[in-house]
């Protein structure tokens, strides 16, 4: 079994926008023996980070400002980094677990967890194995075992009410993509991008500030399908 590479001298990136959380995390990498913790804020200046510094871990959170965790760890992974991938986010939702392992990350903890299991998560994804903290553990065994009886949406979406921008914008979206860059992808404004989403939840009754991106994670191949029908 091949395993990752470390430098002598372990060094962590966290890359979150909200400071109390990142000083917080950073005490617990330096308790894990972590020589040195660079605090970074925004995706762009993580990467550039990781780029410079080849660091023994990184953790990421799903949504920054500029960028989504997922296109931080798709960029980082492009600079042929050995680092550990590590998410920790507030969605407790399994499905963002899963689109972070496709993504290649090496585990996936919620910012809910204490700090002894933030611990043992990532000292479990040094040993190449993805893990998921035990919050997202649960919601994952209560959901799969028909305690919680409702998925993620309560109906099935109808898709066929969305315009194909809209599908376009949806499946770009479980990407990932903020509408910025959905915006530079289809050649529209960032304001048209927001308002085809503000008609998105309207035509599937999603409320929430997360429903449309849980509705596009959990129906991605769905919408894959629909795009390769197309093309």
């Amino acid at each position: 079994m091949s395993t990752k590479k470390t430098s002598r001298k372990k060094t962590a990136i966290i890359i979150e926008d909200h400071p109390l959380f990142s000083k917080s995390l950073e005490a617990i990498l330096l308790d894990l023996g972590y020589s040195e913790v660079f605090l970074e804020t925004s995706g762009r200046s993580g990467i550039s980070a990781a780029k410079m510094l080849h660091p023994s871990l990184i953790t990421i959170d799903i949504e920054l400002p500029d960028l989504s965790g997922f296109d931080i760890v798709k960029a980082c992974k492009s600079l042929c980094l050995e680092s550990l991938f590590v998410f920790i986010s507030m969605h407790e939702d399994h499905l963002f677990a899963h689109r972070a392992r496709e993504f290649g990350a090496d585990a996936y903890i919620a910012k809910s967890e204490d700090e002894e299991e933030i611990k043992t998560c990532i000292q479990l994804a040094q040993k190449n194995k993805f893990h998921v903290s035990k919050s997202i553990n649960d919601n994952l065994k209560s959901y799969s075992s028909g305690i919680i009886s409702q998925p993620l949406v309560k109906d099935e979406p109808d898709f066929s009410v969305l315009t194909d921008q809209e599908k376009n914008i949806l499946y770009l979206l479980q990407q990932g993509k903020t509408s910025k860059e959905i915006g530079g992808i289809l050649k529209i404004s960032h304001r048209t991008v927001q308002n085809h989403r503000s008609n998105i939840c309207n035509k599937l009754n999603l409320n929430g500030p997360n429903a449309l991106l849980k509705i596009a994670v959990e129906h991605v191949n769905i919408l894959l399908n629909e795009r390769k029908m197309k093309q």
